[in-house]
């Protein structure tokens, strides 16, 4: 086993470090009992996170790494027929029934350690024993429901704080990233979304809130009608209608609105870019969230390009290929690394 347990449940949620995920390799390598504890293990981590979907957008680099190590044959196990592969074989029976429950005693140690160290921050408040999270590593996108029958979706990078039951009086969950959401109507509970500085309040409707830029936060509404504040109380709240996006400048301490099509905030909950006359650096941001992959851009005249297409459900060698033919633009990938140079077409 590894010497930090931990260092799974880091893996599993995107915040192990690149370090601990070559740790994890090599230990998923060393034989099929690792193998299988590695599985049973996500198993009972996704029981533990209940979401309702978890899929990525594109397999990224550490991923295929670790599916092409898992399913290389291992060259250590006996052959079959024999009375050492029986012995293996029962002992391999006796380890699968032994760490199942380890693992979920494991899974609640975990967990019941992540409640304690809330508990002694806010000794006071009975709803931060009950809190927990779901994350979303770069390149995955997730979907969860909470208690009250809303629907969330997390895009790429981002981590959602909610309570397994929400008070009788209130619904309120924490935002860190990017996030779409269908409200559950409830009169008599409003539902709040706090993102950094900013709270988004409504009764049930369908927006999205975008915390991923430091400093800056963005909701889009689709439906009904949201109220937009900020924690300090030094700007006027206001309210939102449908197909505006409200921006709240931190540093300004602002919040402006445009009329915009919510489509395109929006399309990334259904595996889409939508990009409109979009600037170079803002598309690298978002391929490299989408993807999970550093871009390096060799000729600084790149990031003078914009681009408008829909891209949907495509590789990054087809995003990539799609650029090149409409521009002066090449590209090579080394080590989960994309390098961006200007041809002479």
């Amino acid at each position: 086993m590894l010497k930090d347990k931990t260092t799974i449940l880091k893996y599993l949620s995107g915040t192990a470090t690149e370090s601990e995920v070559e740790e994890i390799l090599g230990w998923v390598k060393e034989s099929e009992e690792n193998k299988r504890h590695f599985a049973q293990l996500k198993k009972s981590w996704a029981l533990n996170s209940t979401p309702e979907d978890f899929y990525p957008m594109q397999p990224g680099a550490e991923y295929l790494k670790l599916k092409e190590k898992i399913n290389k044959p291992q060259s250590n196990t006996p052959p079959k027929n024999t009375p050492l592969r029986k012995l293996y074989s029962y002992w391999q029976k006796t380890a699968a029934i032994l760490f199942l429950p380890l693992c979920l005693g494991f899974i609640w140690l975990y967990t019941s350690q992540t409640f304690n160290l809330l508990a002694d921050k806010n000794q006071h408040s009975v709803d931060t024993l009950l809190q927990k999270e779901f994350f979303t590593p770069k390149g995955v996108r997730g979907k969860i429901k909470l208690a009250d029958g809303t629907t969330v979706w997390l895009n790429s990078d981002s981590k959602l704080s909610y309570p397994t039951e929400f008070s009788a009086n209130k619904r309120e969950i924490e935002l860190q990233g990017e996030a779409y959401l269908e409200v559950h109507h409830d009169e008599n509970r409003p539902f709040i979304v706090k993102a950094n500085n900013v709270r988004v309040k409504v009764l049930g409707t369908s927006f999205n809130v975008n915390a991923s830029e430091k400093g800056i936060i963005e909701t889009t509404l689709v439906s009904g009608a949201v109220e937009i504040s900020e924690a300090a109380n030094n700007i006027t709240p206001m309210l939102l209608k449908p197909g505006y996006r409200a921006t709240y400048h931190q540093k300004e301490q602002n919040i402006t609105t445009k009329k915009v099509n919510p489509r395109y905030d929006i399309a990334w909950r259904n595996g889409t870019i939508i990009l409109r006359d979009t600037p170079m650096p803002e598309v690298i941001k978002s391929l490299q969230k989408w993807y999970n992959v550093k871009i390096e851009v060799r000729n600084k005249e790149i990031l003078k390009y914009s681009f408008t297409a829909t891209l949907q459900n495509k590789t990054l060698e087809n995003v990539l290929d799609l650029f090149r033919i409409s521009s002066p633009l090449g590209y090579k990938i080394e080590n989960n690394k994309v390098i961006l140079y200007k041809t002479n077409n």
